[in-house]
């Protein structure tokens, strides 16, 4: 949708004075005067602008129809919903964007959280939504919806995860080491090289 398309007509009576005429089901669009062959220029905005076409040449031997020319609709793939981090943390601003493959200038993008309609946008191929993440039901499930002339579409289901609270730190205890120390000299007894051993407490 929104593409800009030509189409050709041509016809084998080689004088210069053949009329062409561009014909929308019975809607005239253009004419043209030319030689064997002419370009109508256009712009496919919706499925109705997809056909019938037909072209009418118009000269000194009369007027003659062309067969039937039909566009086709490209089936375009489903909206994406994405964000630079899934990861938020309470109170946290966040972004989600909307991105489609329709060129179409007037794609209408909606937010959703859940069944609630949240925001609504108008834009080209990628629009973007600005939240604030304040509870837990606010983590999702968030899905866009695309509408234009050729139906709607919804994207997958986005969903933010709440960071866990930090681990607390872990406390690390020292295994206790016993050493021997002299002892001093008055905490001995007389004739003994030593009656106690003495130790410090270290961690």
């Amino acid at each position: 949708m929104g593409q800009n398309v030509s189409l050709s007509c041509s016809s084998k009576n080689t004088s210069v004075n053949v009329t062409y005429s561009l014909f929308l089901g019975r809607k005239h669009l253009q004419t043209k005067k030319s030689g064997q062959t002419v370009t109508f220029y256009l712009k496919i905005s919706n499925a109705d602008e997809t056909g019938p076409y037909k072209c009418k040449t118009n000269d000194s031997s009369g007027q003659k129809y062309s067969q039937d020319f039909n566009f086709t609709i490209a089936n375009l793939p489903s909206p994406k919903l994405n964000s630079r981090t899934n990861v938020v943390s309470m109170g946290q601003n966040v972004s989600l964007s909307c991105s489609s493959k329709n060129t179409s200038v007037n794609v209408t993008y909606s937010l959703f959280l859940g069944r609630k309609h949240l925001q609504t946008k108008k834009s080209g191929q990628t629009v973007t939504f600005y939240l604030k993440i304040s509870n837990a039901d606010e983590t999702g499930p968030y899905k866009c919806k695309t509408n234009d002339s050729s139906g709607q579409k919804y994207s997958q289901d986005f969903n933010f995860t709440i960071a866990k609270a930090g681990q607390p730190q872990e406390l690390h205890y020292a295994t206790p080491v016993f050493k021997e120390v002299v002892p001093r000299e008055q905490e001995g007894h007389a004739g003994n090289k030593t009656d106690y051993v003495y130790s410090n407490l270290t961690y």
